[in-house]
């Protein structure tokens, strides 16, 4: 292995120069993918290029890694650069799909794969044996979505409650008050139980059929912050008071902000802020807050976050587990409501019944809410907490500190603006702007080679 091109391709910086759309930031934000996810899809286009430029055989990259080099190509100086530190100029070669094109490619794709070994070891998998970042996670998409099981449910319930109210009402004028309310709740409140067990149940296993690799299990901190809390005014007030803590932005008396230097900043997030602020100089934090949540390195971990969730509720496990809890909490409205039909035909005082089943609606209208986000706020949480962090705090970095400790990492002079940004700021930012769960994204260059088939040099 040629150790000193290699040390030399590893310091090569795809982002530099740094700007508020650069070359990370834009293969995140296009593609939905996670930080730590492009990171390494990063390293092996690296490597990949790095096998290119070592050998007269053809290679071939992935589906991820050819993302990756579509995206360097687009910035032209940086990827000539590039070029000149391999030592040749690597051609990207779009396969035509015929059958000797297809024969071509795979021997390619062995030639990779063996030279990789010898240099690097075994391939990562979740960057060459799959074609999307949600890939490894094999959930099957489910034609039917929530709400089209929840418009089925309304569309059913009425010729279902005539049903009832004439199998039932003979039981019903048996069952007098309170008896009749005492018994529906404990049911209700039994049902609840039990569906609490086999949702947690069902969650667990289907997360220990996810692949160790996949991307959910390599989060950031602020990712996690995103998809636990749902707000990414949280994450933008951990990056603003780090570069408060660290006097990169002052906080003058009146509570205005203003930039102190930014000498020594390598993060793109640290550059939009500061970028931002020295615009405006003496910007209050309310506006400052509404301007970075518009801010493509903000954005992409909502989009990411967003596209998963998005990906989750219309897989087949979760719509399956859906319908069992819908179907649960509306037969037993069901059953209420019956209850009241009937008494009101018998002239009955229903007042009570009615109060019980409209507490009983919103509770099931939460109940679902809750189910719905359940993947984000709490099961990868707290898997996060069990297994990964194990309740100690990762030395030096003040992200999962933050992700830990909330509020309390914040600098005294940083407290009440984040209490006012809170107040004042709102999250106007729409779950909808990933566009999905299945990234599509792509690069924008405009090409249309298709997979691609490998390189050779100029």
């Amino acid at each position: 292995m040629n150790t000193e091109l290699w040390r030399n391709i590893t310091e090569f910086n795809l982002d530099l120069p740094l700007s508020e759309y650069g070359f990370s930031t834009r293969l995140e934000t296009e593609n939905l993918w996670t930080v730590n996810f492009a990171s390494d899809a990063i390293i092996e286009y690296k490597k990949f290029m790095y096998l290119a430029a070592t050998t007269e055989f053809m290679v071939s990259p992935s589906e991820i890694v050819d993302i990756v080099w579509h995206q360097h190509l687009i910035f032209t100086q940086s990827y000539d650069a590039f070029c000149l530190i391999l030592g040749k100029k690597i051609a990207h070669i779009p396969s035509t799909h015929n059958k000797a094109d297809y024969q071509q490619f795979m021997r390619a794709k062995e030639n990779t794969g063996r030279l990789y070994a010898e240099s690097f070891g075994v391939q990562p998998s979740h960057i060459w044996d799959y074609s999307s970042m949600y890939a490894p996670l094999s959930l099957e998409k489910s034609s039917f979505t929530a709400s089209r099981i929840i418009t089925i449910g309304m569309a059913l319930f009425i010729p279902f409650l005539v049903a009832a109210y004439f199998l039932l009402r003979p039981l019903y004028e048996t069952i007098d008050n309170p008896y009749f309310l005492f018994g529906y709740m404990m049911i209700v409140l039994l049902s609840v139980i039990l569906l609490e067990i086999f949702n947690r149940s069902k969650f667990k296993s289907i997360t220990s059929k996810w692949h160790g690799a996949s991307f959910v299990f390599h989060l950031t901190a602020l990712e996690l912050l995103y998809l636990k809390k749902n707000e990414l005014s949280e994450v933008i007030h951990g990056v603003v008071n780090q570069l408060v803590s660290v006097n990169k932005i002052g906080i003058a008396h009146d509570g205005t902000l203003r930039t102190n230097t930014n000498s020594g900043i390598q993060s793109a997030r640290y550059f939009s802020v500061l970028e931002t602020v020295s615009q405006t100089q003496n910007i209050r934090y309310p506006e400052l807050l509404a301007r970075l949540k518009l801010k493509p390195v903000f954005v992409k971990t909502e989009r990411a976050m967003e596209a998963f969730k998005k990906y989750f509720s219309r897989s087949k496990e979760f719509i399956g587990l859906f319908a069992v809890n819908f179907s649960t909490l509306l037969l037993l409205f069901l059953i209420g409501v019956t209850r009241l039909w009937t008494g009101i035909a018998r002239e009955k005082p229903v007042a009570i019944i009615t109060i019980v089943l409209v507490v009983h609606f919103i509770f099931m209208c939460k109940y679902l809410y809750r189910l719905k986000i359940y993947m984000g706020s709490e099961v990868i949480p707290k898997y996060f907490s069990e297994q990964v962090l194990d309740d100690r705090l990762p030395e030096n970095n003040w992200e999962w500190n933050y992700y830990l400790l909330g509020s309390a990492v914040f600098v005294s002079a940083f407290v009440p603006l984040a209490l006012h940004g809170r107040n004042n700021g709102g999250d106007s930012s729409g779950g909808d702007s990933s566009g999905g769960g299945e990234a599509s994204g792509g690069s924008g260059c405009g090409s249309s080679c298709g997979s691609c088939g490998g390189c050779g040099g100029d």
